[in-house]
């Protein structure tokens, strides 16, 4: 019998699950990241050791990518002293090639407009000891396409090739406080995913950059009872952004960010938990948009969020997150050395007043299989400004408003613990 249920979980895991994103847990996005499962643990550097995978971790969900369908795949394991986990992300794509053979003559066609719709994700993690250490890659070739049966032959090439790395250990004590610091270097050869345009042999456009991100920060825990846990997260990070081909795209960028994020989880009771947050990501960015114009802005952003979540003791958690609009305020000064022109502009949109919902819940049908689910009720039966969104007048509104309520827009996250 025992033997027949684990074959049962492991069927249901590779098998079942549809989800937007697979790295971040349903409950995360759900409760704007204040609760979390081993799904968001299992490639962390600061928290992989917390996911206990003596056996195996696996996850599994598919899904939609930024551009396609994507699977998503997921295993961790703690190998005596070294912990290994991977992850994959994405898709690899659509090609078609035909060859045509007549006598002695071959004859090579694409489709005209054929566009290679690959992007995938890859990542491997190391936890040894108190450290963790991350590489990822990441290639896309989305809407890159090749011209073969047109006068001129036209070549358009928007892929991009990043590599990742992340640096982190567990969590320290400092005090009376625990921290857990981290650091990041990544490279992208082709950030803003623009294209390279060939004509019969001759480079006609690029739009194409690439960026170099580096950063530093860690998460302070400030409290952590049974009533109550605080956390206080600080990073700097900068990037460089230069173009591709200088004499067809003048793009330069250099920027600065000092992101401060404020945290506290309320347990409420053994059943509910209310976290509260408000961030501020003060910015600056140097802009060279051509030889003689310049631009230089400064950044404020805002959010205030906050997360619940309700387990109903019975295996099963509800969650439901909420985001509060909060205007940002920029301040941008730009000068033309051409025309003599100095420009300076200050702006900050208070009319944004909205509230943006999400909800899920997660299902523990036996010990160590999870079923994580977003189910966006919230953000579809009530607009921004808390208004309902019903389909109204004649027809079958009733069972289109029962599906948009009940039904529609439900994924589904499979995640099982040996």
């Amino acid at each position: 019998m025992k033997s027949f249920k684990k074959i049962f979980i492991v069927t249901a895991l590779f098998f079942t699950g549809l989800s937007l994103f697979a790295q971040t847990s349903r409950t995360s996005s759900a409760t704007n990241s204040f609760f979390t499962t081993d799904v968001d643990k299992f490639m962390n550097v600061n928290s992989w050791s917390a996911v206990k995978a003596e056996n195996a971790f696996m996850m599994f969900s598919g899904g939609a990518s930024s551009y396609a369908s994507s699977y998503n795949l997921g295993f961790a394991k703690q190998f005596k002293n070294i912990y290994w986990g991977s992850y994959f992300s994405g898709d690899f794509g659509n090609y078609e090639k035909t060859v045509t053979k007549t006598g002695d003559s071959t004859t090579t066609e694409k489709e005209v407009g054929t566009s290679d719709s690959t992007a995938f994700s890859f990542y491997n993690l190391l936890g040894i000891g108190n450290v963790g250490i991350r590489l990822g890659f990441y290639y896309s070739n989305y809407d890159s396409s090749v011209n073969e049966n047109v006068t001129p032959v036209v070549i358009t090439d928007r892929s991009d090739l990043a590599i990742y790395t992340r640096f982190g250990l567990k969590a320290l004590d400092f005090g009376k406080y625990k921290i857990a610091p981290y650091a990041w270097f990544n490279f992208d050869n082709n950030y803003n995913e623009k294209a390279k345009t060939v004509t019969d042999g001759v480079v006609t456009a690029d739009e194409r950059a690439w960026r170099i991100t580096g950063g530093a920060g860690g998460t302070a825990t400030l409290t952590d009872n049974s009533a109550n846990k605080t956390t206080l997260q600080v990073s700097l990070s900068s990037y460089l952004q230069k173009p591709r081909n200088k004499d067809l795209y003048t793009n330069d960028r250099f920027c600065v960010e000092l992101p401060l994020t404020l945290r506290s989880v309320f347990y409420v009771n053994k059943q509910l938990s209310l976290g509260l947050g408000a961030s501020v990501n003060p910015s600056f960015t140097y802009y060279k948009t051509s030889d003689t114009e310049k631009r230089n802005a400064i950044n404020l952003g805002n959010t205030l969020y906050c997360g619940i979540q309700y387990d109903t003791l019975k295996k099963v958690v509800l969650n439901a997150g909420i985001d509060v609009a909060v205007p940002d305020y920029s301040l941008v000064f730009e000068t033309d050395t051409a025309t003599d022109t100095k420009t300076v502009t200050s702006s900050w949109n208070g009319s944004d007043a909205d509230l943006t919902f999400s909800t899920g819940f997660k299902i523990n049908p036996v010990k160590n299989l999870s079923f994580d689910c977003s189910w966006n009720v919230l953000s579809y039966i009530l607009y921004e400004d808390l208004t309902t969104d019903f389909y109204e007048g004649a027809g079958y509104n009733f069972w289109q408003n029962f599906n948009y309520a009940f039904i529609h827009n439900i994924s589904f996250q499979v995640s099982y613990k040996f």
